[in-house]
């Protein structure tokens, strides 16, 4: 998959392959629904504490922290009065960025090609 990934064409699933098919068939349905392809969209989907906090995985500690997402690793991680960031730890990569700002990790990811650092991806 590795190898794979980065020759795959940069498209969505819905312009690559729906709207592209000859016979597609739409049920409707009566669901909610959020397109959670993005880490602040998590707020949407995910339970938060009593200071709308999010913890996704890992040892986390957040004192007088408010409205965070945090994705731990292996490593133990503590936020201290800080608001709004979205904490991202793979282990080998450390991404944290304001909520209003977390799309812009794209510019991360064309930096890291740029560099040729294809095992952070």
């Amino acid at each position: 998959m590795v190898e794979i990934w980065p020759q795959l064409p940069d498209i969505s699933i819905d312009y690559g392959i729906i709207e592209r098919a000859d016979q597609v068939a739409v049920v409707p349905l009566h669901a909610g629904w959020n397109d959670a392809g993005s880490w602040d969209a998590l707020d949407q989907v995910l339970d938060c504490d009593e200071s709308s906090n999010i913890q996704v995985r890992g040892d986390i500690l957040l004192l007088d922290s408010r409205a965070n997402i945090v994705y731990g690793g292996s490593r133990f991680v503590a936020l201290v009065g800080v608001s709004d960031l979205v904490v991202v730890d793979t282990g080998d990569a450390l991404l944290i960025g304001h909520k209003g700002q977390i799309q812009r990790v794209k510019h991360v990811v064309e930096h890291l090609r740029q560099l040729n650092r294809a095992e952070l991806l």
